[in-house]
């Protein structure tokens, strides 16, 4: 006896659906069995922590599985990774905020290119101000007048007050620059109204003037000038001569100008021919009147600077000297003339050249001769 097994009849339509319906389910089997790492991508990971528009950004965290396997990439090694700094300058105007002491408005800065590539102004020192030194394409650094005419002397004095009811004593105190004990001497025992003269061309003359006017002294320059036993007597290098052609002192003088600023006025260091000779001396006065310095004259030299210096020259003339060398018996006999005029109301400039006794004996006399009426002054007080 056969049996015979009959399928049910189904339409085209279902037969068509169910053959669909094993492809697809054929072709998810096959997705399961592919590791999901293998077809995450640069592309994924950099979708897992872009944002998409219209969501905040927040801290992100990739998968553990897509972290592990995502390539590791060695900035360091590629050269067109390599960050130089540079700086670049606009050349339109560049607007920087500016606090204000409430913080609630914001104020504006312009700055231009350049204003941005000027550079910054050299201080202005005790010593040192651009306004009235002129630079040399020679290297030499010399004072001079500025645009506005002041001079040197006006722009250099201490902050000494005048005053007609007093009696003044201006002391100066030579030859300084070569022992620097004798001005740490100074420093000890005088005020800043004593006058510091310093010698051109020392080794110690620089500094010890920039110090002094640090201190608040008024400062000379002391120019080298030949005196009658030349060379015998040497003053040093760059000696002004009387057998030099004119535009030879002159280029001297300007070197000797030139080795520290601050002064307010030069003075003569030896020069007793120098000074008496009509043709080389007037041409060296009207240089130092034109830069806007002062002129001192020790009382022990003895010229007619007075008769040929420039009208408009500020002149000093000393009224005593304290010579290096001087016992003290000598020395107070000096001072006891000091004493006697400014005991009589007239203003007295004493020259020391310094030595430690004379400095000792000086600093010794000083409160004898000072009080209400007498008063010590700067150079500046004193010159005409």
């Amino acid at each position: 006896m056969k049996m015979s097994l009959k399928l049910p009849k189904i339409s085209m339509t279902w037969a068509v659906a169910i053959v669909v319906a094993f492809l697809i389910s054929g072709i998810a089997g096959i997705m399961i069995l592919i590791p999901s790492h293998e077809v995450a991508t640069e592309a994924t990971i950099a979708l897992a922590v872009v944002p998409q528009e219209g969501e905040e950004k927040k801290d992100q965290e990739l998968p553990q599985e897509i972290v592990q396997q995502a390539p590791i990439v060695d900035i360091e090694s590629k050269e067109d990774k390599t960050l130089e700094e540079e700086i670049i300058i606009s050349k339109e105007p560049v607007t920087l905020p500016a606090k204000t002491e409430e913080g609630s408005e914001t104020k504006v800065i312009n700055l231009t290119e350049a204003e941005m590539t000027q550079p910054e102004p050299p201080p202005v020192t005790s010593y040192y101000n651009a306004a009235y030194i002129e630079k040399r394409d020679d290297d030499l650094i010399l004072p001079v007048k500025s645009a506005e005419g002041s001079r040197p002397f006006d722009i250099y004095q201490g902050d000494f007050l005048p005053d007609s009811t007093k009696t003044y004593l201006t002391l100066v105190v030579s030859e300084l620059g070569v022992d620097p004990a004798l001005f740490e001497q100074i420093k000890s025992s005088f005020s800043k109204e004593v006058v510091c003269a310093f010698l051109a061309d020392r080794r110690l003359s620089q500094n010890l003037n920039n110090e002094a006017r640090e201190l608040g002294h008024e400062t000379i320059l002391m120019l080298p000038m030949e005196p009658m036993d030349y060379p015998k007597s040497d003053p040093g290098p760059e000696t002004l001569l009387t057998n030099s052609e004119a535009p030879e002192n002159k280029k001297r003088l300007e070197t000797l100008l030139s080795q520290f600023t601050g002064y307010l006025a030069v003075t003569p260091y030896m020069g007793n021919r120098f000074l008496r000779v009509k043709r080389d001396f007037p041409p060296i006065l009207k240089e130092i009147e034109r830069r806007g310095l002062g002129y001192f004259e020790p009382r022990s030299v003895r010229t007619k600077a007075f008769q040929w210096k420039p009208k408009e020259m500020l002149y000093a003339k000393g009224s005593y000297d304290v010579v290096r060398g001087y016992s003290v018996a000598q020395i107070h006999e000096v001072l006891e003339r000091v004493q006697k005029d400014l005991s009589q109301k007239q203003s007295v400039i004493l020259t020391v050249q310094a030595d430690k006794v004379s400095l000792q004996e000086v600093q010794k006399w000083l409160p004898k001769v000072l009080n209400e009426t007498v008063v010590l002054a700067p150079l500046s007080a004193v010159t005409e």
